[in-house]
């Protein structure tokens, strides 16, 4: 069994969460045994017979292991199979029947992997493993690489792709973490964020899209909202069609205008639930009345014009289907809030060790808990700073700092927003430390600094409000360093990161309409608002010019 080592709380877990007893010196699995899903909130123990452990020096417990689901057998794997015709599951059956049996005097292992392994089992881990791959974490395998010859991606910065013969209307935004396959044309003022969108697509005006894939050849309407879904190809969506968390849109579906999907709805092309009876059994009147129902309730949620019907599965026919692994299994959502908000992968958990505390994977906060998390803020803030100003007094290149901070983030559990103030803090310092030492001018000292460390901001700032709060940052901080002339640092800290296109025109915008009106950022703005209406009014010079 290949196994590898989850975090705390992964983007992931396997449907089947387990616990394994390991031979600690041969990674022998002495014993296996189910856990319940950490949604359910359901406690269990483990009870070994004392006998597995005779001969065993030292074991572990570990209940922290992805399954990956692959598998090196021998040749004798079939045949126990064959002979135990009962066992449906690798697991659950044949595992624990080869550990439990003293005729088979068989032993299974466990192999320990740091590497990047997971299987796709459920839309849940379709959609994890797909971002993990968009966000790089598959390296060497990534999309860039083009390992189909017809593929023709090129990568851009926070990690978008985009192949050939790709039509972006002017005032469409692609957010991070998002491929585009050739062929396909995005409209005017349509947003598409943590996405995948295939080939010859059409996508219309004013289209909301985030978390969800659109396989080729599709059609949006103006107006859609598109969240946490997928659309397989050839599928068809009119005007103001809204697709709640969890929608899955079969091939050749087609969706009226003004739809509203519920949440985990699946729409199919043809009548798939009990094919089987309709197909032999249809002069029943029982079976015709429910067709018509079916019918009618598809009628009602893709629209007169749409094609599609209701699809549920065989495993939401059958008696369990109440329970949470289930649930799970037939949807794309995924509850945790973190999936999109960090860098971290499900086998990059590998690598994170916690400095101050470790909690099982049913564990719940307590109020110590918050506290404690409080003290590794306060921790990684210190550790942060000396980070980058180490960074900075050594000359390191930014792709290790970069790897430095995010190992410490992953270390130490903190979200972006820390790991900005960190940064800022240190090089706001080595500014205040170039002008008190004379070495160089106010402007000169965070041209300097800025140039070339602000970079780093890129790998900490994803999204227009992340950018909106470095800047706020940066203000705070440097009200707080006491500068002498605070309205020209932050005034060259923003022309910095605005020239080396950093930061966008219209975030700045949206920042200053918003920025904070405390008297006692009067005077660090007093600069910053002549740029701004300067920016703004040569935006508007050019747009003249243009008509």
């Amino acid at each position: 069994m290949c196994l590898s080592k989850a975090s705390t709380y992964p983007k992931t877990r396997t449907i089947e969460p387990a616990a394994f007893v390991l031979d600690k010196s041969t990674s022998r699995c002495i014993y296996y045994q189910d856990l319940p899903l950490p949604s359910s909130r359901e406690k269990t123990s483990i009870q070994i017979d004392p006998e597995l452990l005779d001969n065993v020096d030292e074991f572990v417990i570990r209940n922290d292991l992805i399954d990956c689901r692959i598998d090196i057998c021998t040749s004798h794997v079939p045949l126990i199979f064959q002979e135990n015709f009962d066992y449906q599951s690798l697991r659950t059956d044949f595992v624990k029947g080869v550990i439990s049996s003293d005729i088979l005097g068989k032993h299974i292992y466990a192999y320990l992997t740091d590497e990047y392994a997971v299987r796709v089992e459920s839309w849940q881990t379709y959609d994890t493993i797909s971002q993990d791959f968009l966000g790089r974490w598959c390296y060497p395998l990534v999309l860039d690489s083009n390992i189909q010859d017809d593929q023709t991606y090129s990568y851009e910065s926070r990690h978008i792709y985009k192949e050939k013969d790709v039509v972006l209307a002017q005032s469409c935004k692609i957010g991070k973490c998002t491929a585009i396959g050739s062929g396909t044309k995005i409209g005017e003022g349509t947003k598409i964020e943590n996405s995948v969108i295939g080939r010859n697509c059409q996508i219309g005006e004013n289209i909301r899209i985030k978390n969800s894939f659109i396989w080729d050849d599709c059609i949006i309407g103006n107006n859609s909202i598109i969240d946490h879904s997928l659309i397989a190809s050839n599928a068809t969506l009119g005007s103001n069609v809204r697709l709640n968390d969890g929608c899955i849109i079969g091939f050749n579906v087609k969706i009226d205008d003004n739809m509203d999907l519920d949440r985990n709805t699946k729409i199919s092309a043809s009548p798939l639930k009990n094919a089987g009876s309709r197909m032999y059994d249809n002069e029943s009147n029982e079976q015709f009345d429910q067709d018509l129902d079916d019918q009618t309730l598809a009628v009602s949620i893709v629209g007169d014009k749409g094609v599609g019907y209701i699809y549920e599965s065989e495993v939401s026919d059958d008696e369990d289907s109440s329970t949470e692994a289930c649930k799970e299994i037939n949807t794309l959502s995924n509850q945790l809030d973190e999936l999109y908000l960090s860098d971290d992968s499900i086998s990059s958990a590998t690598k994170k060790t916690k400095k101050r505390r470790t909690m099982s994977v049913n564990s719940i906060y307590t109020d110590r808990e918050e506290i404690d998390s409080e003290f590794e803020d306060e921790d990684f803030e210190k550790e942060g700073i000396a980070t980058v100003e180490r960074a900075m007094e050594n000359n390191h290149d930014l792709d290790t700092a970069l790897l430095e901070l995010n190992t410490l983030r992953m270390s130490m559990n903190v979200t972006y927003h820390e790991v900005r103030i960190a940064t800022i803090t240190a090089l706001l310092r080595r500014v205040y430390h170039f002008i008190a030492t004379q070495t160089l001018g106010p402007k000169d000292a965070v041209v300097k600094v800025f140039n070339q460390w602000g970079l780093l901001f890129k790998r900490q700032a994803f999204d227009e409000e992340e950018y909106i709060d470095l800047m706020n940052i940066i203000m705070e901080k440097i009200v707080e360093q006491s500068f002498d002339k605070p309205d020209l640092i932050l005034f060259s800290a923003l022309v910095s990161l605005y020239d080396n296109d950093i930061i966008e025109e219209d975030v700045i915008y949206k920042w200053w309409d918003n920025v904070s009106t405390d008297p006692r950022y009067d005077e660090v703005k007093k600069l910053t608002v002549k740029w701004v209406e300067w920016l703004q009014n040569a935006d508007e010079e050019s747009s003249s010019e243009e008509e």
